[in-house]
This record gives structure tokens, sequence and C-alpha cells, in this order.
């Protein structure tokens, strides 16, 4: 996996790079990748969600960025207008 993490995957003529995970798909071994010419495109992308750059510890990093990718379920909540 190490050498995808770092390197991306390629499919169907185009680059994709490894953008994240949350906690839930990092214990099922799922993960986002998007498509990037660069890590440094990949690390613009990142910054778009946070300021993630003074985060020294990689779990503390990896645990903050896979909160954008947190598991939403849709609920049956009316709104009344008055």
């Amino acid at each position: 996996f190490k050498q995808i993490f770092q390197s991306g995957i390629d499919f169907a003529g185009n680059h994709y790079h490894l953008f994240g995970a949350s906690n839930s798909q990092l214990k099922d071994h799922s993960f986002w990748f998007i498509k990037a010419l660069s890590l440094n495109e990949i690390h613009q992308k990142r910054q778009l969600l946070g300021q993630f750059d003074k985060i020294l510890n990689i779990g503390t990093y990896v645990a903050r960025l896979g909160l954008w990718f947190s598991k939403t379920d849709p609920t049956d909540v009316s709104t009344y207008s008055e």
C-alpha cells in the first residue's frame, strides 16, 4: 500500500492521488483518491478544507483531515414556516 499512497494510481488514462479517509474508512481499507497532476495540487486542495500545516503529528493530521470524510445519514426533519 505504501507505494500506492505515495505515488497514486493510474486508471483510464488519468492519475489519482490519495486525498484522505475517515476513521471508519481507514478500518475498512477504503480511501478517497482524486485526479491531480501533482502532490502539490493535492496539498492545495486539502488546504481548502482547513489549515492543517501546523499539525506535526501524522496521526492527528489524518484524524483532522478525516473528519471531512465522515459518513452522514439523511433524516426526515421537516421545517415549518410561520
